[in-house]
């Protein structure tokens, strides 16, 4: 695939402006170059969206300009791969061959089983890099905000959020502290 920071809600939304953006670009040389029967691509949900779609219709016209039957639909993780995580994420399968795009279908959601606290030991301490400085006011911050075992919180733009769902949300660069 190719970098998503471009087209994500997370960033600049600077799309083919990028040049992480632009590697898509590269993504249509390759396959004009080595043709592959299929192009398989996953990106963020809202590249369907960017730049009111323009961004989504010129990957599937390049796509489609060089022959492949395109298929693509959103899919959020905790239907799909039983994790419970809130990330949704487009995948794209573009196909030359016209026999396996009859034959292709995403797969069917299956039931969500795995829980966060499946995942996290809580009683076990990491290394003190991990934590924030107690004498911070990020840290005193957190201290107050994250009260209740019964979530996941979610550090954004300086904020603490419960996540209610009961899901680990999408991990990202924006999730810093002011300190």
């Amino acid at each position: 695939g190719f970098p998503c920071q471009s087209f994500s809600i997370g960033g600049a939304e600077r799309g083919f402006c990028d040049p992480r953006g632009q590697l898509f670009f590269q993504v249509i040389r390759v396959a004009e170059t080595i043709k592959p029967k299929v192009i398989f691509l996953e990106n963020v949900e809202n590249l369907l969206e960017h730049d009111e779609g323009k961004s989504f219709q010129t990957i599937y016209v390049s796509l489609a300009k060089l022959g492949y039957i395109v298929h693509y639909r959103c899919m959020p993780t905790h239907e799909y791969a039983n994790i419970p995580q809130t990330r949704r994420r487009i995948y794209i399968v573009a196909s030359a061959d016209i026999s396996f795009s009859q034959a292709f279908s995403f797969p069917d959601p299956i039931p969500l089983t795995t829980k966060v606290a499946d995942l996290l030991d809580r009683k076990v301490k990491q290394p003190d890099v991990y934590y924030f400085n107690k004498r911070s006011s990020f840290d005193e911050y957190i201290r107050n905000t994250v009260v209740s075992t019964a979530f996941i919180y979610r550090a954004y733009h300086g904020s603490i959020k419960a996540m209610r769902n009961r899901k680990c949300p999408t991990l990202t660069a924006s999730m810093y502290s002011p300190q």
